[in-house]
């Protein structure tokens, strides 16, 4: 199903629909014009186990090309809604804000990643 809907937008050239309910990509937001979203519900914490240790992943929802999705955070874009709105999550509600990718190194690797301008 992926390779279906990653095929077509190659294909065509159109910009990226975005999947409601699924997590948004740095592929997706790359090639989209419209880098703007709107975070619509309170935060929430998703916890998973990493091997031995549990840990625990901030998920915010947004509205973004028309869908809502699920946005995964990294630390940088974090401190900025924090540093905006404060550390009281209920208070993230109808944050807008416009995201960028850009490359990474992530254990030896170049990775595209998302970020808060």
């Amino acid at each position: 199903m992926v390779e279906e809907i990653t095929e077509k937008y190659t294909q065509d050239n159109s910009q990226p629909e975005f999947i409601e309910g699924f997590p948004v990509t740095a592929e997706e937001v790359k090639n989209t014009k419209d880098k703007t979203f709107e975070i619509i519900k309170e935060p929430k914490y998703i916890e998973f186990q990493d091997g031995d240790k549990a840990k625990r992943k901030l998920i915010l929802t947004i509205k973004m090309g028309g869908a809502e999705v699920d946005y995964y955070p990294n630390k940088t874009s974090l401190a900025k809604i924090i540093k905006e709105r404060g550390r009281k999550l209920s208070d993230w509600i109808g944050y807008k804000g416009e995201f960028e990718v850009l490359a990474q190194r992530i254990a030896g690797e170049t990775k595209d990643v998302i970020y808060i301008k």
